[in-house]
């Protein structure tokens, strides 16, 4: 891909960033990732293996990200759209679909109209039987690439009084519709992603065969809520790529920038800024990677997993951009021809992320929803070193649950700090590192015991439950990271090597505490090892390397 991203060619910083400017799609770069089989990532596969495929789907998004977080918008559609098809279509309709999407088939996804946002429930679009088929009439709004795309996943009311066996989900192709049964709607100007086709699309009577229908009627509002625990999973690569991003231009900066005669990455506070956003950037990883393998070893959790990762992580991701951002100084604001010009592109594109498949908000009331369940988890015995490991065989999509009844990973987190602690007695982890995964851990049951006790009215939700599901899912993120931690230690090599580290885990685990109640803080400073981390980047750097865990199995396309 070197020489994609090289000088006039179409994955170029300069060209992605003139056609930003301008306001225009990037349609050259997204030709060139149709040409070299990107869209292989979004098809299913014969073996409908698309729940052991999340991983690599995600590390994809995340590089396309770190080179132009619009493109990876504009790009990975597709496979938003098309996955309703992979978790409820019938054999026929994956296999049609997957040609298509091999074939460079662009499929959108119509979920949301105006004035009603993400209450699905309020949805006004609806469909009638007519003949063979349906009769679609209505408008979706605020849609990425309604405008592009030959094919629309459509949710839409098929029945007058709505509710959630009201709705169903149909596969509108407009290369077969009829003329005058649809029209386009106009792009919608936006702060970030400015050149993605962010726009609508009406229907006025439009025909659709009965092999349209995706799942039975009446069941599309259940599988958008399963097909959403994929997408929020996968929509975490965003964040990923862009911190990424934004840690390559921040390093840079401090190593030119001079300052009173000194380099800026000489500077203990800045150092330690770096680390702490690269240590950001692990804790992000350890989570959207966690929640993208029990995808396929733990299905039936995902409803929670899913919701951890796009509430935090997006969260997490975009404190560290501005803390980059507050490094940079005015030239993280310059849209002038200047070496760090891409900051503001990137931060403005960032920010719309938390809003994808699920605001922040969302994830964290469906969180507080599971409350009574999340509330019995104990810790097991051992800590399950197949948990995040490669299954041999994928489970099936029928496993997906929009209720999950535990948290495999959290409940787990006793036995690994437990695992850290014998590790550090031996001499192979500083003293600190226990002492946090301690801390975290007592923070896990102490978060269960304020779920328990916690009782509110019908649609009074306190915002001290919201509270209570951020720490839960900084315990989540805890659990991650050591888990990831153990298993490179079960299984050494070259791909599990960042996991062996120290510096990792600690820093990681440093984080995490930070974002903790006070009650659960050990007083530990962490300067030194936030120092140590800094140095990996700036050593990287000089390489022009980017360290990562890079667990997810896509370096490069």
């Amino acid at each position: 891909m070197s020489a994609a991203t090289g000088p006039g060619g179409p994955l170029s910083p300069d060209a992605l960033l003139a056609l930003d400017d301008q306001q225009e799609f990037p349609a050259d770069a997204t030709a060139f990732l149709d040409a070299i089989g990107a869209a292989e990532f979004y098809a299913d596969h014969p073996d409908g293996d698309v729940l052991r495929r999340l991983p690599a789907l995600t590390a994809l998004i995340r590089l396309l990200a770190r080179q132009d977080l619009t493109l990876a918008v504009a790009h990975a559609k597709t496979y938003l759209g098309a996955a309703c098809v992979w978790v409820a279509g019938d054999d026929a309709q994956r296999r049609r679909l997957a040609t298509q999407v091999r074939d460079g088939a662009i499929v959108s996804w119509g979920l949301t109209e105006r004035g009603h946002g993400g209450d699905l429930l309020a949805g006004q679009v609806h469909a009638e039987p007519s003949g063979d088929g349906w009769s679609l009439t209505g408008e979706k709004w605020l849609i990425n690439n309604a405008t592009r795309a030959q094919l629309i996943c459509v949710l839409a009311r098929t029945s007058r009084e709505g509710g959630p066996r009201g709705f169903s989900l149909l596969l509108f192709d407009k290369r077969h519709a009829e003329p005058g049964t649809w029209h386009a709607l106009p792009k919608v100007p936006t702060h970030g992603v400015r050149g993605a086709d962010i726009s609508g699309i009406g229907f006025t009577r439009a025909h659709l065969r009965s092999s349209a229908l995706i799942g039975q009627p009446g069941t599309g509002l259940e599988t958008t809520l399963k097909t959403l625990q994929l997408t929020r999973v996968a929509a975490c690569g965003l964040s990923l790529g862009a911190l990424e991003h934004a840690l390559v231009l921040g390093a840079d900066f401090a190593r030119h920038r001079t300052l009173y005669g000194k380099r800026l990455a000489e500077v203990p506070n800045i150092r330690q800024m770096l680390g702490r956003c690269l240590a950001t950037l692990h804790v992000a990883e350890a989570v959207t990677f966690a929640a993208a393998r029990l995808a396929a070893t733990a299905t039936s959790e995902m409803a929670v997993a899913s919701a951890v990762a796009k509430a935090l992580v997006p969260e997490l991701c975009q404190e560290a951009i501005s803390a980059i951002g507050e490094l940079l100084g005015l030239r993280g604001f310059l849209t002038a021809d200047e070496p760090y010009r891409a900051f503001q592109k990137l931060d403005r594109d960032h920010r719309i992320v938390p809003i994808f498949d699920g605001s922040t908000a969302v994830c964290r009331s469906l969180l507080v929803e599971h409350f009574p369940l999340l509330a019995r988890g104990a810790p097991t015995a051992t800590w399950d070193n197949d948990l995040l490991a490669v299954p041999a065989r994928s489970a099936h999509v029928s496993l997906l649950s929009l209720l999950s009844r535990r948290c495999s990973l959290t409940d787990q987190l006793g036995p690994l700090s437990e695992l850290i602690t014998i590790e550090a007695q031996a001499g192979r982890l500083p003293d600190r590192v226990p002492a946090l995964a301690a801390a975290a851990s007592a923070a896990l049951e102490a978060t269960r015991t304020r779920m328990a006790r916690l009782s509110w009215e019908p649609h009074q939700v306190p915002q001290e439950a919201f509270d209570v599901a951020r720490d839960f899912e900084l315990c989540f993120a805890a659990s991650a990271s050591c888990h990831l931690w153990a298993h490179g230690q079960r299984d050494p090599g070259p791909a599990s090597a960042p996991l062996l580290s120290s510096e990792w885990l600690g820093s990681a685990l440093a984080v995490i505490e930070g974002k903790l109640p006070e009650q659960h803080r050990t007083g530990l400073t962490h300067g030194a090892a936030f120092d140590s981390l800094a140095q990996i980047l700036l050593d990287a750097r000089d390489d022009d390397r980017m360290p990562s865990l890079s667990c997810s199995g896509v370096t490069a396309i």
